[in-house]
């Protein structure tokens, strides 16, 4: 009976406990195109123990042989729309040059969102997604 009930607390800590993350973007563009973009995820390796505070919310259901890590790389994209709000470090780069037939105008753009720690708790049809509260 002690057995099934620790099985039972393992299985549910698992599915609706909650995780740390490590979240970050980086977006490159030339010319006004994007030639470049990575939605990197990773696993914290140390948990802060800091309080969270609610951000957003994914309205996709978590299969159950997926673990947090890979939920959330199939939704990047729903993920990156959360931290929108957050800090971004945005460079800028120009050249132009005159030839004969006119002038060559050349940019390129990078847009990094700096790394977040975030958490995720599952629900049994969406995940909520949390940020750190900032220690005062």
């Amino acid at each position: 009976m002690a057995r099934n009930f620790c099985l039972l607390i393992l299985l549910i800590s698992n599915l609706f406990g909650s995780e740390e993350f490590i979240f970050w973007v980086k977006i490159s563009t030339k010319n006004h195109i994007i030639n470049y973009e990575n939605f990197a995820v990773s696993k914290a390796m140390v948990l802060t123990g800091l309080e969270d505070e609610f951000l957003c919310e994914i309205d996709e259901q978590k299969d159950t042989k997926d673990s947090a890590l890979d939920y959330l790389n199939l939704h990047k994209e729903k993920l990156f729309e959360c931290f929108l709000s957050q800090k971004f470090k945005v460079q800028d780069f120009y050249a132009h040059s005159q030839n004969s037939k006119g002038i060559n105008l050349h940019t390129k753009t990078d847009t990094t969102l700096l790394p977040i720690r975030f958490t995720i708790k599952f629900k049994p049809n969406s995940a909520i997604i949390g940020v750190f509260k900032i220690k005062e």
